[in-house]
């Protein structure tokens, strides 16, 4: 009697073998969709990042506190947030980290050891303020980031028209508690009160309170232009309104209005600012941005003009990561490429919470084939951006592999 033939079961990978050879094709399309998905999902995981090493003269001046019962005077500490941080850029020896890097910590707890780890600073400022009237009090101490210990604090009780003098006296105190090298011509300008109108001033500082907002919506661009205007007329030598009205006109005309008044408008206030006070460097920024701008979107453009003005306003702000990142963009269109690296390394460092510094950089090394530093600029730019838009990067990092 025969005994009957007994068929083993089939495993799956013996299933999958069989179907692979009945239909190539499609085993083959299968095989590669996976390769892309899996290839996808490396690109889109950002890797680790280093931590910024920290400068032992650096610092983070965290957003102020608003303390006031009143919510229409929060303008008053976005303001005097912004003016300390621009007293500090002008000391060469300090490395200050940049308003664009500090602003997501707004109204959170705040672990300061990771601030610290994160922005590469040995030092961060926290402040307050509350403005009651015509009396503004404001509160500020500087801590040491990797073990909280309080370096110095101070309590400033002021009328409101006065909020620059407690400006300078902030910086110079960070300075000496630091122990920053400050030259007589920096603590000059630590000490040169931009207007003694009070009141203009305090529109000078709502205007530019409005036109800090990324979005440049046009309903703010308009009124911060009608302060600075107001702030003018009651000082007409106020230079350093002249020289912002100059920038703000400027991204008027590039978003809203590409008309050549426009124009004119922007190049005609910082000429005035600069005539008003010819060292002033946020009036050269102001012209180079005029000459940039034009450079970007006209045939009379003149590169070398944009990075003298740039490079003017650098020196009085030393520890500006927009000035740093205009000139390293002016002279990677020169083809200097080894300045314009080195300018947006510093624009990165002092803005290391920006995707934008992080991308430009990416693309110099990408440019000049040093592909290794290039992963790290873009592994730091995915980490920053958005999770929306990462996959806009998936080109840029498939390339490098």
């Amino acid at each position: 009697m025969q005994r009957p033939i007994l068929a083993r079961r089939a495993t799956p990978i013996t299933h999958a073998w069989r179907w692979t050879r009945r239909n190539p094709s499609l085993a083959l399309v299968g095989a590669v969709s996976v390769a892309l998905l899996v290839s996808l999902l490396l690109v889109l995981r950002p890797r680790p990042t280093q931590k910024a090493q920290a400068d032992e003269k650096s610092i983070a001046v965290l957003p102020f506190e608003d303390l006031s019962a009143d919510n229409t005077n929060a303008f008053f500490a976005s303001s005097i947030h912004e003016d300390v941080l621009v007293s500090l850029s002008k000391i060469a020896d300090l490395k200050v980290i940049s308003r664009n890097s500090v602003m997501q910590y707004r109204g959170t707890g705040r672990d300061l050891r990771e601030i610290g780890r994160a922005l590469g600073v040995k030092a961060v400022l926290e402040g307050s303020s509350r403005r009651d009237g015509r009396r503004a009090r404001i509160n500020v101490q500087l801590i040491k980031a990797d073990d909280g210990a309080q370096i110095w604090a101070e309590n400033y009780e002021r009328d409101i028209t006065d909020a620059f003098a407690i400006e300078s006296d902030v910086a110079l105190r960070i300075a000496s508690a630091l122990k920053a090298n400050l030259s007589s011509l920096e603590a000059a300008r630590l000490q040169h009160a931009p207007t003694k109108n009070g009141e203009a001033y305090l529109r000078f500082i709502e205007a530019k309170n409005l036109y800090q907002d990324y979005r440049k919506l046009q309903p703010d661009l308009d009124k911060a232009e009608h302060l600075y205007a107001e702030a003018i007329a009651l000082d007409p030598g106020f230079a350093l309104a002249y020289a912002r009205l100059s920038e703000l006109e400027n991204v008027y005309h590039t978003m809203y209005d590409p008309s050549p008044a426009r124009r004119e408008k922007a190049r005609g206030a910082a000429r005035q600012a600069l005539r008003l006070q010819p060292d002033l460097p946020e009036g050269h920024m102001a012209l180079g941005l005029d000459y940039w701008r034009v450079a970007l979107g006209a045939d009379d453009f003149d590169y070398g003009k944009a990075l003298e003005e740039f490079a003017i306003a650098q020196r009085g702000l030393p520890n500006d990561a927009e000035i740093c990142g205009y000139i390293g963009r002016v002279e990677r269109h020169q083809g200097k490429w080894a300045e314009s690296t080195a300018h947006l390394k510093k624009a990165a460092s002092l803005d290391p919470n920006s995707v934008e510094p992080w991308h430009r950089l990416f693309y110099n090394y990408e440019l000049t084939k040093n592909y290794a530093a290039a992963a790290e600029a873009l592994d730091r730019a995915i980490a920053l951006a958005p999770v929306a838009s990462r996959w806009r990067y998936a080109d840029h990092r498939a390339f490098l592999h």
